[in-house]
């Protein structure tokens, strides 16, 4: 095989995994970007993931904050869950709302780690671990979801 269609074959894999792990999108670009922006005033960033056209970011902090002000990003409009949004058993909803990035538009979605179920607590230290077993601590999930605007 020549240089050449060794070059042109690599950047075909190149493009083809940039593909697959969604830096080809401009929704996952968006998503990733208030992922990267986004937070919690009093709390620290402990884990991000990101999939897809969605990004999660985990903080903990202390318990009881009024979240509804404590959370800053770009363009923030937040509301109450959606009638009927359903929880999960680990989490509970606490927010909706939407945000910007560039020429999308997200939805941003909060919810809090319910007590006992500390195990799904991610990119804690273990005194953060035992602070929020014993209810001082809260931990919150952040999930950007970006569509094409309008």
């Amino acid at each position: 095989m020549t240089l050449r269609r060794l070059t042109a074959a690599g950047s075909v894999v190149l493009a083809g995994l940039l593909v697959a792990a969604g830096c080809g999108s401009p929704d996952v670009r968006a998503s990733r970007d208030l992922g990267d922006e986004v937070k919690v005033d009093g709390y620290r960033r402990a884990a991000d993931y990101a999939k897809g056209n969605t990004t999660e970011v985990s903080f903990v902090g202390p318990a009881g904050v009024n979240l509804e002000t404590a959370v800053s990003v770009t363009g923030w409009s937040p509301g109450p869950p959606p009638e009927g949004f359903p929880d999960t058993p680990a989490f509970e909803w606490v927010l909706h709302g939407s945000a910007r990035s560039g020429d999308r538009d997200c939805v941003a979605l909060v919810k809090k780690l319910r007590r006992g179920k500390e195990q799904f607590a991610r990119g804690l230290s273990s005194q953060e671990m035992q602070d929020l077993t014993a209810g001082q601590l809260d931990y919150v999930e952040i999930s950007f979801v970006c569509n094409p605007g309008a």
